[in-house]
């Protein structure tokens, strides 16, 4: 605690050393630390992983001194970089302990959508002041949140306001059972403004955090690949909705052309959260031990002092979802590295080819009226070739579930009403329509491992946990 005789104020609250006593100047609880499990970078000096960069002495008077929001999301506690190490690695030996991960959830699109009016369906929730506010819950949302608290630690973290986002706590956590009380809840009145920073609730130490959030595009390069379990958006209210225009279900639908009307009895419950969970479980066991699905070798328990990282399991438990598949696009722009249905095949294992090679085995077609798209119909008029002629749907229920689609449920029919490409990541029948089976039957049956069997026994799954064992049991 003592440099040269002086106090190294590693710990400070409300501006007050807690060691000394002496009044300090506010600092910035933002961080640019290197942190566990982030890749490794070389400094001009030649370094490795290690050091903040600010040129400080470690302990000095004058170090910057940051916010631990692992353990409290208020900006009054910041500690120095040494303390902060002390206790992030004593959470982090506790977490492996008790063989548990991290888990932040964001709040809007994710776990529930809000409407700044009543509107049938919603759920008022009281927050301060009188003021109300107006929600419709994801389904199976609380058994999500119980099935995810028995593997992980919830943490909250959302652009909204504190006020509203506290009303929402008090409304899915009214006990404090499953974010803590207070909650650990990050908003847009404690962290900066713009991007998502892991770094705000972990500074030094994202090892074995997982991320849950429909908007992608709010986390950094290398959060999005190896922390992020993207969901699709959850839509509720009939009136437009201005998160339908971003991020890769907003890409898809600026290619979407008119579409027929939708039929009632084709739109089937929201699952996405009784996906995050399998997610979750397959995660749980690739990085603590045990089976972790079709790659055993994934899951191997680290040695003793080894760490877990998150960061190596996720990318290939996602691989795992299209590998062996061969992706082409028609009729979705410019198919660059970074467009994000080509981006995101490759996440989940894809390769990507600008042209319809032999080898293609899917092409994503948002139009029917393009030469791609005549080209791959020419071919499977031939004969079977392992080929699909499949809509950006198809992408989207891939990215949302981890597991591959049955082709069939998300074919473009050669003729008549065009399928919803976001829509239908969920809305999906449980059979495909007939100008869809009839289109894509003689494939089907030559590409292996996924087709309208694979699809039952997933649905057959969801249904066992939601309705039968619950997913409080899925650990």
């Amino acid at each position: 605690l003592m440099v040269d005789g002086s106090c190294a104020h590693d710990v400070v609250f409300a501006g007050l050393c807690a060691h000394c006593g002496e009044a300090l100047p506010a600092q910035s609880s933002s961080s640019s630390m290197p942190r566990r499990g982030a890749p490794r970078t070389i400094g001009a000096g030649g370094g490795g992983n290690g050091g903040s960069g600010s040129g400080e002495e470690e302990g000095a008077p004058g170090t910057k001194r940051l916010r631990p929001g692992f353990l409290t999301a208020s900006l009054d506690l910041q500690v120095s970089k040494s303390a902060l190490d002390t206790l992030a690695e004593d959470e982090r030996q506790r977490r492996v302990r008790a063989r548990r991960l991290v888990v932040v959830l964001d709040i809007d699109h994710t776990l529930l959508v809000a409407t700044p009016h009543w509107q049938a369906g919603a759920t008022t929730l009281k927050g301060v002041r009188g003021r109300e506010y107006y929600v419709k819950f994801r389904p199976h949302l609380q058994d999500f949140l119980k099935c995810a608290a028995e593997l992980s630690d919830l943490y909250l973290y959302t652009h909204g306001a504190a006020h509203y986002a506290e009303a929402v706590v008090r409304g899915i956590d009214p006990q404090g059972a499953l974010f803590g009380r207070p909650p650990r809840l990050f908003t847009r009145d404690n962290t900066p403004p713009g991007l998502k920073h892991i770094e705000e609730i972990f500074p030094s130490d994202t090892s074995q955090v997982v991320i849950v959030d429909d908007r992608d595009e709010m986390w950094s390069q290398n959060v999005r690949t190896a922390h992020l379990i993207k969901v699709s958006p959850f839509l509720f209210f009939p009136l437009r909705d201005a998160r339908a225009d971003v991020s890769l279900e907003g890409c898809a639908a600026r290619w979407q052309p008119p579409m027929g009307p939708a039929g009632s009895e084709e739109v089937a419950s929201d699952r996405q959260l009784p996906a995050v969970a399998e997610i979750l479980r397959r995660l749980h066991r690739g990085t603590f031990g045990g089976d972790s699905g079709s790659r055993g070798g994934i899951g191997a328990y680290p040695p003793e002092g080894g760490v877990p990282f998150v960061s190596d399991v996720l990318p290939a438990l996602r691989r795992e979802t299209l590998h062996g598949c061969v992706v082409a696009f028609t009729g979705v722009g410019v198919v660059a590295p970074t467009h994000p249905l080509a981006w995101w095949c490759e996440q989940l294992g894809a390769a990507v080819q600008g042209e319809l090679s032999a080898q293609v085995t899917h092409l994503v077609a948002a139009r029917r009226d393009t030469g791609k798209c005549a080209e791959a119909r020419r071919r499977l008029a031939e004969g079977p070739r392992g080929l699909h002629i499949v809509h950006p749907g198809w992408v989207l229920r891939a990215m949302a579930t981890w597991r591959r689609p049955c082709e069939v449920d998300f074919a473009m029919p050669p003729e008549g009403p065009v399928p919803d490409f976001c829509g239908s990541a969920w809305s999906l029948p449980r059979r495909p329509p007939p100008q869809a089976a009839t289109a894509v039957a003689s494939a089907a049956a030559v590409v292996p491992a996924r087709g309208a069997a694979a699809e039952d026994e997933w649905d057959e799954w969801i249904d066992e946990v939601v309705v039968g064992a619950g997913l409080g049991k899925c650990a």
